[in-house]
Parts: structure tokens; C-alpha cells; sequence
């Protein structure tokens, strides 16, 4: 089982709406757009070996911080534990690390939803991987 971590971090000084991005709706790239581009980097990948997950689209944390947490002044970290699909979506997604602040753990799980990654690449296949994603939660002073 290969475990792969990356840190994402965004500081916000006001609640922010969720404006979609001109990809789709929810303001993740169109599934059209993730699978070209991994099977371009499926056929780019070494005969033999291994690519790591790569990520391809990270939402800002702001547009998913709860206003209530923001008024309060809450911030904390979360650590997601999510299984990476080899469409390069996550699923199964649990919350290994509790921030401290409920609503800001259930805010982690809405936002990975709209992460999206480049599967692990194994001699030239897309294999399932599991991540950890911290998600951090910081109002900027």
C-alpha cells in the first residue's frame, strides 16, 4: 500500500461563496479534461517504474470555510485519509486527524471532493493509491 501526503494551506479574512470555476459547475475540471490529461501522462510514463500521484486541481480551502467557524475564529488542521480512484478522484475518505472543530472536519470532506490527482502510475498502468491530506484551516490576523 503506497501512502503519498501533501500539505494544503490557505489563509481567508472573510467568508467566501462557492463561485463555480468555468469547468464544470462545482468548479472542478471536467472528468473529460482530468482523463485526457492523465492518459497523456500514462502514455509519457516509463515503460518500467513508477509515477507518484500527482496533483492536478486543488479548490482554495476559503471557498469551503464554514462562517461560523470563520466568525467564532476557529482554525485547526484536519487529516484526510482518502483512497485515490485510478480516474483520479477520491473516495472513501475519513477523517484520521480531527482538527478539533467538527465543523471544520465535515468542511475537509466537502472540499476534498473537488480535489483531483493524476493516479500512481505503474509500468505505464493507473493503479489505486491511498493519500493522506492535511487540510488546514487558518484565519489570517
Amino acid at each position: 500500500m503506497i501512502l503519498a501526503m501533501l500539505l494544503f494551506s490557505q489563509q481567508v479574512t472573510s467568508p467566501a461563496t462557492r463561485e463555480p470555476s468555468p469547468a464544470t459547475e462545482s468548479g472542478t475540471p471536467a472528468p473529460s479534461m482530468v482523463a485526457a490529461e492523465i492518459a497523456e501522462q500514462i502514455a509519457a510514463a516509463p515503460k518500467r517504474g513508477t509515477l507518484w500521484p500527482k496533483l492536478l486541481h486543488k479548490p482554495p480551502v476559503s471557498r469551503f470555510f464554514p462562517a461560523a467557524s470563520l466568525l467564532a475564529g476557529q482554525e485547526g488542521e484536519a487529516v484526510l485519509r482518502c483512497r485515490l480512484r485510478v480516474t483520479g478522484s477520491l473516495d472513501a475518505c475519513t477523517v484520521a486527524l480531527s482538527s478539533g472543530v467538527p465543523a471544520l472536519d465535515a468542511a475537509s470532506l466537502e472540499w476534498v471532493a473537488d480535489v483531483r490527482f493524476r493516479p500512481q502510475i505503474s509500468n505505464r498502468k493507473p493503479v489505486e493509491s491511498d493519500v493522506i491530506l492535511p487540510v488546514r484551516w487558518a484565519i489570517e490576523h
